[in-house]
């Protein structure tokens, strides 16, 4: 797998990154796990689908702006209730 091109832009362009919740400037990798039905994947049993998200290193919050945007629809439709 190829390795993305490096930006090359000066950190004076750019913006900090805090936890919404304790304005922590660090965050770690974290996974969150989707499960999958057998129906969708054709196996014979239900499947498990990592998601990549960032932590909070102080408070564990995760940043709703840092998840996929396919997440963030489906737990943003999950706290409306839908």
């Amino acid at each position: 797998m190829q390795q993305p091109k490096p930006l090359n832009i000066s950190i004076d362009k750019t913006t900090p990154v805090v936890c919404v919740d304790c304005s922590n400037p660090t965050f770690m990798e974290a996974l969150m796990l989707r499960k999958v039905s057998k129906f969708i994947t054709g196996q014979s049993q239900d499947a498990l689908t990592p998601i990549s998200v960032f932590l909070c290193t102080e408070c564990g919050a995760v940043n709703k702006e840092l998840l996929p945007p396919e997440l963030l629809n489906q737990l943003t439709k999950e706290e409306d209730g839908e």
